[in-house]
Parts: C-alpha cells; sequence; structure tokens
C-alpha cells in the first residue's frame, strides 16, 4: 500500500538529516585528501553515442561539489553513464553494470527502477538516489530515518504534486472543469499516479481526460490533446521526447491551451506555469548527500531527505499573450513570476 511523506516524517528527516551533516561531514572543513570517482547515471532519451547529461540536474550537482572542496580535474571524476529512458531494463542494468566495473566512490541513480538495478549490481557501493516518490515502498531502503543496505537520497513528491495541481486550476481558471492530462503509461509507478489523480479529479468535480502517449512521444498525443479541447492541460510524470521544452511551448502558442508543468524551469522555456519543485534545488541536496559519502558517512547513517520545497512559477509574458488573466490571489501565491 502506497505511504505518502507526511509532515512528521518528514520533519523528523530533516531533523536527522542535519545530525547526519553534522556527524557525517566531520572533515568539510579540510581538502579532500585523493582522487574521487562519482559516476551519474543520467535518465533521458538520447540519440546514438550521445553522453551529454542533462544540464538542468548535472551542472548544480557539479557546482555545489565544487563548492564542497570536490573539483574535476584535481580531486573529482565525475563520469556521466547516460541510460536511454527508451531502452529495456537488460540494457540499463548492462550499463549499470559498466559504472560498477568503474569502480566509483557514489553511484547516482533516478528513479526506483534505476536505483534498484543499481542495488542488484552492488551491494558495496554507495547509491544516492533522487526521483524516487516512495523508497520503503519500493523497498530500496528500510525506512525513511534509516535507510539500511547502500542506498540514500531525496524522496519525491510526484503523487502529492499532481492533486495539488488538480487543486490549484479552478482557482486559476474560473469555471474551469475539463483537463487534459498528458501521461506515459509505460513509465515508472504511472499507473499509481494516474489513480491518484482520477480520484482527486472525483472529488472535486473536474472532467479529467487522460491522454497517453506510450511509444509515440508527443506530436501524436498533442493532436489528441487538442481534439479533447481542454480549458488546460497538465503533464504528469516523465515523457519520453528530446524535444519536449520546444513542442510543449508551440502546441501552447497555437492552440491558446494553457499547460501546467510540474518542472518550474519549464516556465523559463515558455510555458505558462508549473507546480513543482526546481531541478536546481533538488541537485544541490543530492550533493550534499554525496558530500558526505565522500567524506566516509555511510547510507545508513544518512536519512532520506523527505524536506520538499515546492514552488508556484508563472509566466507573465506567456499569461498576457495567450489573453490569461489570474487572479490577484495566484500572482500573490506565485514564488517566481518569469517576465
Amino acid at each position: 500500500m502506497y505511504r505518502p511523506v507526511n509532515d512528521h516524517r518528514r520533519a523528523l528527516c530533516v531533523l536527522l538529516g542535519a545530525m547526519a551533516t553534522v556527524t557525517g561531514m566531520r572533515a568539510v572543513g579540510q581538502t579532500p585528501s585523493r582522487q574521487y570517482r562519482v559516476a551519474w547515471m543520467d535518465l533521458r532519451t538520447l540519440g546514438p553515442g550521445v553522453e551529454i547529461p542533462n544540464r538542468h540536474w548535472f551542472e548544480p550537482f557539479r557546482r555545489r561539489l565544487s563548492d564542497r572542496g570536490f573539483v574535476e580535474g584535481r580531486n573529482l571524476d565525475l563520469r556521466v553513464f547516460a541510460l536511454n529512458t527508451e531502452q529495456q531494463d537488460e540494457a540499463k542494468a548492462q550499463r549499470i553494470r559498466e559504472a560498477v566495473a568503474w569502480k566509483p566512490d557514489v553511484i547516482l541513480t533516478r528513479n526506483a527502477t534505476n536505483t534498484k538495478l543499481a542495488q542488484q549490481a552492488t551491494a558495496i557501493i554507495p547509491i544516492v538516489f533522487y526521483g524516487v516518490d516512495d523508497p520503503v515502498v519500493d523497498g530500496i531502503v528500510a525506512s525513511m530515518t534509516r535507510p539500511g543496505r547502500n542506498a540514500t537520497g531525496v524522496a519525491g513528491l510526484h503523487d502529492v504534486l499532481a492533486v495539488k495541481r488538480l487543486e490549484l486550476i479552478p482557482q486559476l481558471l474560473t469555471g474551469s472543469r475539463r483537463v487534459t492530462v498528458v501521461i506515459d503509461s509505460s513509465t515508472e509507478n504511472m499507473a499509481k499516479l494516474s489513480a491518484t489523480m482520477r480520484d482527486a479529479a472525483r472529488r472535486m468535480d473536474i472532467k479529467l481526460i487522460e491522454i497517453d502517449a506510450k511509444g509515440q512521444g508527443l506530436p501524436p498525443a498533442l493532436e489528441r490533446v487538442a481534439a479533447s479541447k481542454p480549458d488546460i492541460v497538465l503533464i504528469a510524470g516523465v515523457i519520453n521526447d528530446n524535444q519536449y521544452y520546444t513542442r510543449l511551448p508551440a502546441f501552447q502558442a497555437r492552440y491558446r491551451i494553457p499547460i501546467m508543468d510540474d518542472e518550474p524551469s519549464s516556465v523559463d522555456r515558455g510555458l505558462i506555469l508549473a507546480l513543482g519543485e526546481e531541478p536546481e534545488e533538488i541537485a544541490q541536496r543530492i550533493a550534499e548527500i554525496t558530500v558526505k559519502v565522500l567524506y566516509g558517512a555511510k547510507p545508513p547513517e544518512i536519512p532520506v531527505d523527505a524536506a520538499q520545497r515546492i514552488r508556484l512559477v508563472i509566466n507573465a509574458g506567456v499569461a498576457k499573450k495567450l489573453g490569461i488573466k489570474f487572479s490577484p490571489a495566484i500572482w500573490a501565491r506565485a514564488d517566481r513570476i518569469v517576465d
């Protein structure tokens, strides 16, 4: 049964995380004394031979490591091992085994599937994960406060955020009751996420139309979205399309239908609004956990970070072009406004 991270668990994780910072990073003020290896398992839709990491996660992670004394070319070898989102699990497992064979000090993984594949590949090398909604239910850790085994990291809130985005819609657009959500049913935990959204929509008397982009990418799915004539479009979970950040703003401009994403940085690239966590903040948090491990702390001693910072970001310029007027309360609630 799914158990969302509640406020009490989150507060306890924050407290214990602060304690781990003191005990597990006793040498932070010192200069790292040897060469360290960090394997970044990057998850994205890739062309043949592409090894370029997702910069919205990777660059803040690298900068924070540098701030903490781990600098590429000096005492850090930070290597990207690309995982294609369209690969079967065995192909991903082989790529992870290649990373393990490199003998890194830490392996970074995204989502539950890849984290579990990494745990199958090694029970010794520390693993720092992110993008895992409930690592306890997924069998990755024994508990949020005492992870056990060789993995710890930053938990996600995809289910919770999906409901919060639905709850926001009546406040955004008065009278809006027709919502189309784009999903990819082949991605991890999508069945659970879809069920959560359907239940919430029924409680709020919202007509929820699901468009599945599985195996086809965004263009055919967006044609069906347009035909559904929604008041607003939600993007839920990972959509496997390497032109994601150009197709969605183009669709929004053409059909004048607002799109709400779960990644605030998408607003900087032309979407009208997003409710979620800033990738940069998550990347900095996984970097801090990585630093603890590099200084000698063990994953079982580092509580899973569940202190989430959800942000509402609105693109005022796009709202003006689309002729959409949000209430003063929504503008006041925004954590960041893009001009």
